[in-house]
């Protein structure tokens, strides 16, 4: 997903209309049509068209294992940058926020990702270390048990993390990423649109009194399932229905045991 004029610019370059057409038997759009058509503006052929399926967004759930419960305890705000690689403006935002604004007493928890240069990491971890409020750790291998605890959740919304939030309903303020692609701001645009997100800009978030005034609100926010109780995350079980037919369609084939 990108701006229309880039993606079509790219695609042409690299002829990839024509090669869809003709080397994919179908094509599964990981989102729901009503959220958004990502060849918009495109000038797509008959061929690719009819090949689309909207299955939707996928459903995230907790681990089954009996690991120990490691999310931290008492309400937090969970800021979190995905890998983390361009992830630093954000967090530095959130810092300067809390720097500013002495009333913003949310605690956060911020996870500044396995990806984001260790130069800018240590730098990150120094200016935050003497908030109180703020605590802040590399990575961690559960995000989804901390994005469940969260009272809410400050991110750039990659699909992944915009999944997440969805699954685990939680009020979200989004700062997406708006280069060298505009897929998380495309993301980002549509969910406020919808109702489901908060979402600020990068530039936006640099002021840091709106940014700290956003943080304020934020976990008193409606979650996704009061503003929008429509969208529902089927991704996966229409997936199956789709793998199932496939099962179906197959020739029987018959099964001959020999013993020896």
């Amino acid at each position: 997903m990108d701006a229309p004029n880039l993606l079509d610019a790219e695609w042409k370059r690299n002829d990839v209309m024509r090669k869809i057409g003709k080397l994919y038997d179908m094509i599964w759009v990981y989102g729901p049509p009503e959220f958004y058509d990502p060849l918009t503006g495109l000038d797509v052929p008959a061929n690719v068209r009819t090949k689309m399926k909207f299955v939707g967004f996928l459903q995230r759930a907790l681990s089954k294992n009996q690991e120990p419960d490691h999310r931290p305890k008492g309400d937090y705000i969970l800021v979190t940058t995905g890998g983390g690689g361009d992830g630093a403006e954000l967090i530095h935002s959130v810092i300067h926020a809390y720097q500013q604004d002495p009333s913003l007493d949310h605690r956060a928890l911020i996870v500044l990702g396995p990806y984001m240069p260790a130069k800018k990491r240590r730098k990150l971890m120094r200016k935050g270390a003497d908030i109180p409020f703020i605590e802040m750790i590399e990575f961690d291998n559960r995000m989804e048990e901390l994005i469940a605890g969260a009272k809410a959740v400050v991110a750039m919304g990659g699909y992944n993390t915009y999944c997440e939030i969805l699954s685990f309903d939680k009020p979200a303020l989004i700062v997406p990423r708006v280069a060298p692609r505009q897929e998380q701001l495309i993301r980002a645009r549509r969910a406020a649109e919808l109702g489901l997100i908060e979402m600020l800009l990068p530039e936006e978030a640099d002021d840091a009194v709106r940014f700290a005034a956003a943080l304020k609100v934020l976990p008193d926010r409606d979650p996704p399932s009061k503003t929008n109780p429509g969208l529902t995350l089927l991704g996966l079980g229409h997936i199956s229905e789709i793998v199932e037919d496939w099962i179906d369609e197959r020739p029987h084939q018959h099964l001959s045991i020999v013993e020896g």
